[in-house]
């Protein structure tokens, strides 16, 4: 929980967002007390602190959203465990992977109002459709796209490419 994971963005998404979007949110560090206090203010913002695997794989099952408005990441890996899961990804461009539309919606302002309508463009699908065949959607696609099965044969054939040269 700090400025270069965009945690001041969340805080402004959280606190501008309609009461019906529900947070959780999850980890630690140096804006925990902010997280903490946002929690106490905002019935629809639940803090849960560093959890368990367990304990996530829960919170995965019940989302439908991840919210990634970092500013800097390598290749974040809770993007695949949310994949996995078949959630969609609201991302900063900084972050960006490119994956499809239905899956991923990227902010290219880094606003809370631009992620507040990407957010609520997810909800108009949700609402309007038969959003576990999206989620099935997401998962098929991370499924044949980004298991290991696939990614690690790919590796693996650039790895012994490069040592052939």
């Amino acid at each position: 929980l700090n400025l270069r994971k965009g945690v001041d963005i969340l805080i402004d998404i959280i606190k501008k967002s309609p009461d019906y979007f529900h947070f959780d949110i999850t980890s630690d560090g140096p804006l925990k007390s902010q997280i903490q206090k946002l929690a106490l203010s905002y019935p629809s913002c639940h803090y849960h602190g560093y959890v368990s695997s367990a304990k996530i794989q829960n919170l995965y099952k019940q989302a439908d959203v991840l919210i990634l408005p970092s500013r800097g990441e390598g290749f974040p890996l809770v993007i695949l465990d949310a994949l996995s899961h078949g959630l969609c990804i609201v991302d900063s461009s900084d972050i960006r992977l490119g994956l499809p539309k239905y899956i991923e919606y990227t902010s290219k302002s880094c606003d809370a109002d631009e992620y507040i309508g990407l957010l609520t463009e997810v909800y108009k699908i949700k609402r309007t459709c038969d959003f576990g065949e999206v989620k099935k959607r997401i998962f098929k696609y991370c499924n044949n796209k980004l298991s290991e099965k696939v990614v690690f044969p790919k590796l693996r054939d650039q790895l012994f490419a490069v040592e052939k040269n």
